[in-house]
């Protein structure tokens, strides 16, 4: 095909992905598209109103979401995390249909039904929050106890690889990202205080948060629809994924918390020991940036007492 001919043009940096938009006409006419040519009807189509890549709702049953060259190994990720999920009934979305538009892979998955939790917490009880993080904390129960391997994911790089890459680079990191120095000191030394040692390997979602979970509400009660956006999943300790848990889904909320570990069915959240190796695995997560999350999460003078702080639940 003539380049000029592409509705969706090469996109091989992020730059480029960003100057084009992730919310450009041209998705909406690709959607279409695909959609006619599967003789579904289109009907109305729309943009979320958050995402780092391209999708698009149609019919309130669909989800169509794309990945540029320069992201397909997010395509690749997402497309074998949600194929493991879906043959385990997992609550996230079904995979009806992928393949490839000009130099973009695309997903077409199930919409998820109801909100996501983001946009419902403002308009929750403390109670309603507790059992919405209750019904998280049992799917993902569920999800952890999965048996995986890389190779069903896809995946090169083993855990091990991953944590000591995490650890060599950690200091240099939060540095760059400007973390405080009374903080920023302190995290050689309590990350060799911590031990990571596992007793056995998980499928992780890796970023747990309210924006992605998606419940229906039917009078008072809540109900899960499913988690979304897999791109980033992985094979690892399980108690990575409570790094997530507790900066976004709770955020400071005790009570939430509390809820969230009492539907995973986990209670030595209470030991020192436990929160501490949580707080590593936030210091070490791929995404992590401390200076932001306490901007808007409690503040505290050591890195022990932050522990604590974040993760405690009485």
């Amino acid at each position: 095909m003539d380049s000029s001919d592409q509705v969706l043009p090469d996109i091989t940096t992020p730059a480029e992905f960003q100057n084009f938009g992730k919310n450009n006409p041209g998705f909406l006419q690709v959607s279409k598209q695909l959609l006619l040519q599967n003789n579904e009807e289109p009907g109305i189509l729309s943009f979320p109103e958050s995402g780092s890549l391209p999708v698009v709702f149609a019919n309130d049953k669909y989800a169509i979401k794309f990945f540029p060259k320069v992201y397909e190994d997010a395509f690749g990720s997402e497309f074998a995390a949600l194929t493991f999920l879906n043959k385990h009934n997992c609550a996230c979305p079904k995979i009806f249909m992928h393949g490839k538009f000009d130099s973009w892979h695309y997903l077409i998955m199930e919409k998820l039904k109801g909100q996501s939790l983001k946009n419902l917490w403002p308009n929750l009880t403390p109670d309603e929050r507790a059992k919405a993080c209750f019904s998280v904390g049992k799917e993902l129960k569920k999800i952890h106890s999965l048996p995986v391997s890389n190779a069903e994911l896809g995946q090169t790089q083993s855990w091990e690889l991953f944590l000591n890459n995490q650890l060599s680079g950690c200091f240099e990191r939060h540095q760059k990202l400007g973390l405080q120095k009374d903080l920023l000191s302190q995290i050689p030394d309590f990350l060799k205080s911590v031990s990571l040692q596992s007793d056995g390997l998980s499928f992780l979602h890796t970023e747990v948060m309210q924006v992605h979970v998606c419940f229906e509400k039917h009078g008072n009660e809540l109900e899960l629809s499913g988690l979304l956006d897999f791109e980033p999943s992985m094979v690892g300790a399980y108690e990575y994924d409570f790094a997530s848990v507790g900066v976004f889904l709770s955020s400071g909320d005790r009570a939430a918390l509390k809820g969230f570990f009492d539907g995973y069915g986990i209670a030595k959240v209470n030991s020192s020991e436990f929160r501490r190796r949580i707080l590593a695995y936030t210091l070490l997560h791929r995404y992590s940036n401390l200076k932001w999350y306490l901007e808007f999460m409690p503040q505290a003078r050591t890195l022990e007492e932050l522990a604590d702080l974040w993760w405690a639940v009485d």
